[in-house]
């Protein structure tokens, strides 16, 4: 493990976190020949990217378990612009997920046609609007892959200057008046934590035909090996992180970073640039003194809503869950409404009205030993309750195990291992701010709101999932891609 001995230091560029954005924005600056010092608060990379191990034969994943694109999609180009040319890790998905709903349940296949015909097979007389739907929804897919790849501006798009300004639910009614279908198609919104009726048309449409236009996919051994990946790539040019250092203050002269101050009273003096790849927040309030930015970037920033973080519980069980896909959804509403409501009921023990399972050890059983299984329930919940969570985390954990267990006949008199992570673990192991899983809401009142790579102070950079590129991994590598791999 390395870490700053020395009380000075000096690099070229300083990169905060370690995140897909930190690595990546670090690769291409290396690519460039430039210098590169990346710090890190914890002990290993990886950000929302990494797993943790328990009773040595135990792997979970701490938040991400999915991934669209890694064999012939965007993330694909942009792990190949990154120098990342071994990608046999990656495996691909035969559902992108199971949903069980009120009144049925259906498995969603891995391409547009599959995804299409589960939909007719559940809602036979809305079969003409699917397709007219669906075709429309891959019409602002492959526009908005132009755009970020170049070939047409956002201002020659009447795609996105027409459904950037809709929410999904609108969008849905232009084909059809059933609104558990409308529901049905955006059953992925749990991985965007942004309810149809809030979240833009065009975030939601490409974000779901991603999945399967290139594919879904895990990460063997978890998608911590992802991470390493571009961590040993990296180190094999030249690059230097230093783990236990978490930046506490960045000093500002003349409009231009000098130097960032680390605990224990080390100091690295920045030569050109520092790029955040963490919490905008923290930095702009925190690391940063008042008078370093304009007030009104500042209160741009502050105004910004945070989405619901996450509670998730890691199971290991010995029972086969064959009937499981590797993503499972379970709604018992299709009322977005209601469902966004039941998450904000913490201390009930009946309400929740949405939650998921994934089983990564279907597919790889690298995860436990043989004849067991890992499993995670996940669902949205508040960062603020009132109290510290430590005091309910217990009996929210029961209440998740029991509702997964109505799902799964007998799980809890098979479990041989539990723990849970709250919004204020998250919030601790990722430094985002009020655990947030998601940077900023994505909501359709943020779309053009959510701060650019440049900010007001000159040589001040930030990527990740705070700026504009929105959520997940393929997003937050693209904001470094946009910034600094355009420039090889």
């Amino acid at each position: 493990m390395s870490y700053l001995k020395n009380k000075i230091s000096e690099s070229d560029y300083v990169i905060i976190g370690s995140g897909m954005a930190g690595l990546s924005a670090g690769i291409y600056l290396l690519q460039q020949g430039h210098q590169v010092t990346i710090c890190e608060k914890h002990i290993q990379a990886g950000g929302y990217v990494h797993s943790f191990k328990r009773k040595k034969e135990y792997k979970f994943d701490s938040a991400v378990r999915i991934v669209a694109g890694a064999e012939y999609g965007l993330l694909d180009r942009l792990l190949t612009s990154l120098g990342v040319e071994n990608r046999d890790f990656f495996i691909p998905l035969k559902n992108v997920y199971k949903v069980k709903f009120p009144t049925f349940s259906c498995e969603s296949g891995s391409t547009v046609q599959e995804f299409q015909e589960s939909l007719i097979n559940k809602f036979p007389h809305e079969k003409d609007n699917i397709k007219r739907m669906l075709e429309k929804m891959r019409q602002i897919y492959k526009e908005v892959r132009e755009i970020e790849e170049g070939k047409i501006s956002i201002l020659n798009s009447k795609l996105f200057q027409k459904y950037s300004a809709i929410n999904f639910a609108e969008f849905g009614e232009e084909f059809t008046d059933n609104r558990n279908l409308i529901f049905s198609i955006s059953a992925l919104w749990g991985y965007f934590g942004t309810e149809p009726d809030k979240a833009s048309a065009l975030y939601y449409s490409y974000a779901i035909l991603s999945f399967f236009e290139e594919g879904a996919y895990y990460s063997r051994n978890s998608f911590s090996t992802l991470t390493e990946n571009l961590l040993d790539r990296f180190l094999e040019l030249g690059g230097t992180i230093y783990y236990n250092s978490e930046i506490i203050k960045v000093n500002v002269e003349k409009n231009r970073v000098i130097s960032v101050e680390l605990k224990r009273n080390r100091k690295i003096f920045i030569a050109k640039e520092l790029v955040a790849s963490g919490d905008l927040l923290k930095l702009v309030n925190q690391l940063l003194i008042p008078d370093d930015l304009p007030k009104r970037y500042k209160s741009k920033v502050n105004k910004l809503s945070l989405p619901l973080s996450v509670f998730q519980t890691y199971i290991v069980t010995d029972l086969s869950l064959e009937d499981l896909e590797h993503e499972n959804f379970y709604f018992k509403s299709f009322v977005s409404s209601e469902i966004m409501s039941s998450f904000f009921k913490v201390e009930e023990r009946e309400g929740l009205l949405a939650f998921s399972i994934s089983c990564p050890s279907n597919i790889d059983d690298n995860l436990a030993p043989l004849g067991e299984k890992t499993l995670v329930i996940s669902t949205f919940a508040p960062y603020d309750i009132g109290k510290d969570w430590h005091l309910v985390k217990q009996n929210f954990e029961e209440k998740l195990i029991e509702l997964a267990s109505e799902e799964i006949p007998y799980l809890k008199e098979h479990i041989l291992f539990q723990e849970s992570g709250t919004p204020q673990t998250l919030e601790r192991y990722t430094m985002n701010s009020f655990g947030s899983p998601f940077g900023w809401e994505q909501s359709i009142s943020q779309i053009y709101k959510r701060p650019q790579t440049i900010t007001p102070i000159e040589n001040l950079k930030i990527v990740g999932h705070w700026t504009s590129s929105g959520g997940g991994i393929v997003s937050s590598i693209l904001s470094s891609y946009k910034i600094f791999g355009n420039e090889r």
